[in-house]
Parts: structure tokens; sequence; C-alpha cells
């Protein structure tokens, strides 16, 4: 009972951590604790078997309670795969971003306003989004005339040529001035990270399997830069008066297709 007690109080003060960038020492120490109480339980079944041997027939060794641990690798499975899944929202600037468009295609404006640092009215979000669908579109047709037949870009589905990726990598593609390296801003400690949002198009180049076999590899090439977005890290309260901060990921400042949003 007391080690579900203290299991018990470990998550509930962990969860809020597993939210934000700690979310892997979450899960290192909710695994830590798990092994050493399997260990201890492993343990005290080895010293009752050598206290019950005396008392045993001979031949006949006491039945091992260790075994049972065995019942707990699904839990252990299953625990795992529902913290990875539900756990880290904001542990990284790519998760933040990728829940950000997700929830813009999905047309969702109040869940994506709290993924800013300071968030903005749903409502100027959602008419901001409105402006930016027609240009995203026009960016998408732009983009599929210079990139010819070949290019696998669809102005009907723009959204599945659009890729994210560093900001200064993809201005060294366009031959664009790099936007700099990111900095720690003004504040010590605070990350940050600028990516930029690019419709690529495929380039189908030939090559070969361990230098015998001819292949064709397709490779995406950007085409045409549509803005910016810079991150940021924001410490949320802990859990209980003096406990560490939660560090998140947040968005600082949009600018995409015309728009400004935040910042």
């Amino acid at each position: 009972m007391l080690e579900v007690g203290a299991l018990a109080g470990i998550v509930l003060l962990a969860l809020p951590y597993a939210s934000g960038t700690e979310s892997g020492l979450v899960f290192v120490s909710l695994a830590a604790f798990v092994a050493a109480w399997a260990a201890q339980a492993i343990h005290a079944e080895r010293r009752a078997r050598r206290r019950l041997a005396p008392y045993l027939p001979p031949g006949a060794p006491p039945a091992g309670a260790a075994a049972e641990l065995l019942w707990l690798a699904p839990v252990v499975v299953a625990g795992a795969t529902a913290f990875w899944a539900l756990a880290g929202p904001a542990a990284s600037p790519d998760d933040v971003l990728a829940d950000y468009v997700g929830r813009w295609r999905a047309g969702q404006a109040t869940e994506a306003a709290a993924l800013f640092a300071a968030p903005p009215d749903p409502g100027s979000l959602r008419a901001a989004w409105d402006r930016q669908a027609p240009r995203l579109a026009n960016a998408a047709i732009a983009a599929a005339a210079q990139a010819g037949p070949d290019g696998g870009i669809d102005p009907a589905r723009p959204w599945e040529s659009v890729r994210w990726e560093d900001a200064d990598t993809v201005a060294t593609a366009l031959g664009e001035p790099p936007a700099g390296a990111p900095d720690n801003g003004s504040d010590a400690g605070v990350g940050r990270s600028v990516v930029a949002g690019v419709v690529v198009r495929q380039q189908s180049d030939r090559d070969t399997f361990l230098g015998l076999v001819p292949t064709r590899v397709v490779r995406l090439v950007p085409v045409t830069g549509i803005g910016t977005v810079t991150l940021r890290t924001v410490a949320l309260p802990g859990p209980l008066d003096g406990a560490p901060p939660i560090v998140v990921w947040r968005i600082a400042a949009i600018d995409l297709l015309e728009e400004r949003i935040g910042g």
C-alpha cells in the first residue's frame, strides 16, 4: 500500500512536468522507480525463500513470487506507450508547431490561440486564417507553375506541399540571406527557435543501391518560402509552492503569408 501511495504521489507531481521540456527526465524517473520497486520485490522474495528452506521437504523449492512480476511487463509497455502518446505536447518547438498547423487546418482557433506565449483573440486568429488561405493557394499555384508538371505540387491541396524547416537552412536553399542564429533573448535560459514554411517540389534523381543496383530517389526541393514562425520557451509555475517551474515551448510570433500574429 505504501508503494502504491508513493507511486501515486510521484505521478501526480511528475505529470505536470511531462507536458514540457522535462518529459524525458520524467519518463526516466518513473522507469527508475518501477525498476527499483521490482528489484526490492525480488529481493524480498529471495529472503523469504531462504528463511522457508529449512521447513520444506527435500527437493521441494518454495513457490517463487518473482515470476509473478512478469505480469508487470504488459502494464509497463502500456504505460510507456500512453506516456509518449499523451505527454510532452510542448516539449519541443516541432511539437508545438505541428499542433498549431493541425489546429489551423481543423479550424480550431481557440485551441490554437492557447499555443501562443501571449494568446491572441481566437476571433482575430480565425480572421487571419481566412485571409491567409487564398494566399497559400496562390503560393502553391505559382510554385506549381515554376516546378512544372513533374513537381508533384497540387494547388487544390496546398498543405500537402508545405514543409517546415530551420529558417537558415531554407534561406540557404532558396539563395536568400540567412535569418541569423537564434539567440536566447533578453532573459537567461530562454530558448528560441525560428522555423520557416516552404513550398517544396519533388525531384527524382538516379542513384544506386550498394553501388550496384540502379534506383531512383525522390527528394523534396524548396521552391518558395511562405514565412517564418518564431517559438520560445516559457516558464510556468510548478505544481507546488517552491517547486521548479514547468518549461514549455510556445509560439512567440508568426510571420506567414503577409500576416503577423503575435509578437
